[in-house]
């Protein structure tokens, strides 16, 4: 959790928006969240998904866009969880602070299934990437069509993301690493724009926000979507799916294997210029780089694990050295699967 946050929440605040809810502390479960709260809640005689959050991180309009987008791919049979409002109406709560700030709290359907892990070998196989790749593609299909119910409500642009003014957060004796990053960012920006190659995605589209229900995905958790280029779906996915080298002997023998059926899946509902696999090695040195500054951002004098720090300083060698994630040739190894 983001430590500004973190010592501004309290079980005060959590109870007030549970109540708006319709439910108390003693009914809820309470989930691992990254960048909010996050619980599981009774709701009208089912369980649903409650995630608070703060005006430091979203506004009202901002997260109305996150809940138009939903709305918009759910109504076009993508299964992603439907929006639940409150025992007032209101599809968001707020919650004012007395130094002006607030809390947040909105709901969404929750889903049930199977969490997709590298041990479960009965599910994390070549079916599930390519279904993987089949609602990636069926998205950035149908992002293409999309229109904004309302302007406010509109998203961010991916470069436009706080966590990016890496001097803020990554410590100033890293100064390589910001350089570094600071390129990165400056030559993906350069990249062209246009309505097939860019538009709104849901920018964290992992394993860990997906289940896999008799052999379908539901996937959930658009907290980050934003208007980026499609191909970083492609990139974020490969970049998590591929797994970490203590349980993998080769990743870059996974990560083909990865990759081939994933593209299968996407090109069925997607087409994707063979041109734009040259460019997924910078989009996955680029997640590295995101993610780095998100973890200094949370972690930075707190006390770590011996796992975490081990994972910021391999990740900070890494960016510095120019190490890339994978070593794949993408354009020879898969421009026939476009």
């Amino acid at each position: 959790m983001i430590p500004e946050i973190a010592k501004i929440y309290s079980d005060k605040i959590r109870d007030e928006m549970l109540r708006r809810f319709g439910t108390g502390p003693d009914r809820v479960r309470e989930l691992d969240g990254f960048e909010s709260y996050v619980y599981v809640i009774p709701f009208n005689g089912r369980e649903v998904i409650l995630k608070v959050t703060h005006s430091m991180r979203r506004t009202v309009d901002y997260i109305m866009g996150e809940i138009d987008f939903v709305g918009y791919l759910a109504g076009n049979g993508v299964p992603v969880p439907r929006p639940v409002e409150s025992i007032d109406g209101n599809p968001v709560e707020v919650l004012h602070n007395d130094d002006g700030s607030y809390f947040l709290a909105y709901a969404f359907e929750k889903f049930d299934g199977i969490e997709p892990k590298y041990e479960n070998r009965n599910v994390w196989k070549g079916s599930l990437f390519e279904k993987w790749g089949r609602l990636a593609g069926r998205m950035n299909t149908l992002a293409k069509e999309y229109r904004v119910a309302k302007w406010s409500y509109k998203r961010q642009q991916w470069y436009e993301d706080d966590v990016l003014k890496f001097e803020k957060y990554i410590p100033a004796s890293q100064a390589v690493v910001i350089d570094k990053c600071n390129a990165m960012l400056e030559k993906l920006k350069t990249l062209p724009r246009d309505g097939e190659t860019y538009g709104l995605i849901h920018g964290d589209m992992h394993q860990g926000n997906f289940l896999v229900d008799n052999g379908r995905i539901r996937l959930f958790d658009f907290d980050d979507c934003e208007y980026h280029y499609y191909v970083n779906e492609i990139a974020v996915s490969l970049y998590y799916a591929t797994p970490p080298k203590r349980i993998c002997d080769d990743q870059n023998a996974f990560a083909k294997k990865f990759m081939r059926r994933f593209l299968k899946g996407y090109r069925d509902e997607c087409t994707l210029d063979p041109e734009w696999l040259a460019h997924i090695p910078d989009f996955l040195k680029f997640r590295d780089m995101l993610l780095h500054s998100v973890l200094c951002q949370a972690f930075i004098g707190e006390n770590l694990t011996d796992k975490w720090r081990e994972s910021m300083k391999r990740r900070e060698h890494n960016i510095a050295n120019d190490i890339p994630v994978l070593n794949i040739d993408f354009i020879q190894e898969f421009h026939k699967l476009l």
